[in-house]
């Protein structure tokens, strides 16, 4: 009898916790509903700045074409003022040397400020431009590594190792969107009350990109086992996770998360 009494206090310390997990979580979403609003915003500009980068690489590798069409004519034309400068000599050298037996042709010798040749200036304008924007790529490869680094950091039971997979501001279940510090401090908590934790991945994948290619989401199945010896509290299920990420200085981050359980126990 004072075993069976005793787990049910225990049960219904875990059923108050519950409820104050709950109410907690719903206060927040209430007060995290405009930033949210301020957030997605800030996301979108965000895309747009993306779009314009890409926007100046595809100008920036049609430069040397443009170039290419104007560099022929400029030298056309200091050729044949060059071509003119030798007629006059010409005439000059004729004029002034009239009693001598023959006529003698002026000698063009080359001269550094001569005009180049259309074929030597248009080689050198044609030299390959290099783009300094770099643009991250999120492929399939990163997605699957990066499920199998979130599962292994959430069976550690190390709440700063999880943190770590986060950028500064996510869209955090029904909380809406927080910052690290929200975060940490809730995976403290669900640690604490759950010191043992294991992910299981079951079946496949998914990945569907978006118009940006630094950003995707992820779905995937988990069966999940979660134990307090403390407590005496065991819960096993299986669950969905659907994951937005971003691909940034060769680094994947989280930038939204929402679970949802399919079945307990």
């Amino acid at each position: 009898r004072l075993r069976s009494g005793e787990r049910c206090l225990a049960l219904r310390e875990e059923e108050r916790r519950e409820k104050e997990d709950s109410e907690r979580r719903e206060k927040l979403a209430a007060g995290q509903r405009e930033r949210h609003e301020l957030q997605r915003g800030q996301r979108e500009e965000a895309a747009e700045q993306r779009k314009r980068q890409s926007r100046q690489l595809e100008q920036g590798r049609e430069a040397p074409q443009t170039s290419r069409r104007t560099v022929p004519l400029k030298a056309v034309v200091g050729l044949i003022a060059a071509v003119g400068m030798v007629v006059v000599g010409v005439v000059v050298t004729r004029e002034g040397d009239q009693t001598g037996p023959e006529t003698q042709m002026p000698r063009v010798t080359e001269d550094r400020g001569r005009p180049s040749i259309p074929g030597e200036t248009a080689a050198k304008i044609d030299e390959p431009h290099e783009s300094a924007i770099v643009i991250d790529q999120l492929s399939r490869s990163d997605v699957d590594s990066f499920v199998e680094t979130f599962i292994s950091a959430t069976s550690s039971g190390d709440a700063h190792q999880v943190v770590s997979l986060y950028a500064d501001k996510v869209d955090y279940f029904g909380a809406g969107v927080v910052g690290t510090d929200f975060i940490l401090t809730d995976k403290g908590r669900y640690f604490q009350r759950w010191p043992e934790v294991r992910y299981r991945l079951l079946g496949s994948i998914d990945f569907d990109p978006s118009a940006d290619p630094a950003v995707g989401t992820i779905g995937f199945d988990i069966e999940y086992r979660v134990f307090s010896q403390a407590r005496s509290s065991e819960k096993t299920g299986r669950a969905r996770n659907t994951l937005k990420v971003r691909k940034e200085d060769n680094r994947i981050v989280i930038i939204d998360e929402k679970q949802k359980v399919l079945r307990n126990g």
